[in-house]
């Protein structure tokens, strides 16, 4: 990792409390920020985003927005209208 990505992450780190992580799961937090902060503008909880471990070559984290909110897993879903008023998810 190049010197300003990892200062980059070590300042998130800091910010968000996750200093003491080892650090595949310091970047797997920092990306998953970074990555969903650039299409969700509201204020959200990382954590719950990142699914995966450390090293092990699989999704890292994901986010699903559904009308305009990050929800966590599919059954939540059934509480949002769909936009149009008609159908269901």
């Amino acid at each position: 990792m190049d010197d300003i990505t990892k200062a980059q992450m070590h300042e998130y780190a800091n910010i968000a409390g996750i200093s003491d992580y080892p650090e595949d799961e310091k970047f797997e937090h920092f990306t998953a920020y970074c990555i969903i902060s650039s299409h969700y503008t509201d204020d959200f909880e990382v954590e719950p985003q990142v699914v995966g471990g450390g090293n092990d070559l699989n999704v890292d984290s994901y986010a699903i927005k559904i009308n305009g909110i990050i929800v966590r897993g599919l059954c939540i879903t059934k509480r949002f209208p769909t936009r149009s008023g008609f159908g269901s998810l």
